[in-house]
């Protein structure tokens, strides 16, 4: 499919709620964005399973593409940016994704929130940074020395367990960190 290889759950009214929940999302791609899933913001995903899902070179959420809620779900082994403009991320492993694990996240509105989330062996940038975005309880394991975060608005790091990058954050345009407690 062109976005939404596995499920399409956009429409055009935004107050039908959507929840897709205990999937395994494995092996899909699409040409353009949302390889396993491309989703709105009125859309929940829970305890779903991610596995091998692509999207087209240069596009968005090999896993899911859309503003969305995702809880409690497993990503691995997904090619290129894993998760693109979800709104809020809680309860999540992501292990050996490709680059730009999380990339864009929030509708720039909006500050975005990843709340107690591992990142383990992602490829570079497992964070790239373009809208208000909040860190909590955030654990990333970089694959190799050379690895960041790239940040282009305002990202919020708190209680955060960051190992293995030389270049942990690289403040683009704009870039703001704000570095709280217990980092």
């Amino acid at each position: 499919d062109s976005s939404g290889g596995g499920i399409y759950a956009v429409e055009s009214n935004p107050r039908n709620l959507k929840y897709i929940l205990n999937c395994n999302i494995i092996n899909n791609n699409a040409v353009f964005d949302g390889g396993g899933i491309r989703s709105d913001n009125s859309t929940f995903i829970d305890n779903c399973y991610f596995e091998n899902n692509y999207c087209g070179p240069g596009r968005y959420g090999s896993a899911i593409a859309g503003s969305n809620t995702t809880t409690n779900c497993i990503f691995f082994s997904n090619s290129g940016s894993t998760i693109a403009w979800a709104k809020s991320l809680q309860n999540c492993l992501l292990v050996n994704n490709g680059s730009r694990t999380l990339q864009s996240l929030g509708d720039g509105n909006n500050t975005s929130t990843v709340r107690n989330v591992s990142l383990i062996n992602n490829g570079s940038e497992p964070l790239y940074i373009t809208n208000n975005i909040e860190l909590n309880n955030v654990n990333i394991v970089f694959k190799t020395a050379g690895q960041g975060i790239s940040v282009y608005d305002t990202v919020a790091v708190k209680y955060c367990n960051i190992n293995g990058g030389q270049n942990r954050f690289n403040l683009g345009t704009n870039g703001y960190l704000e570095w709280g407690l217990g980092n």
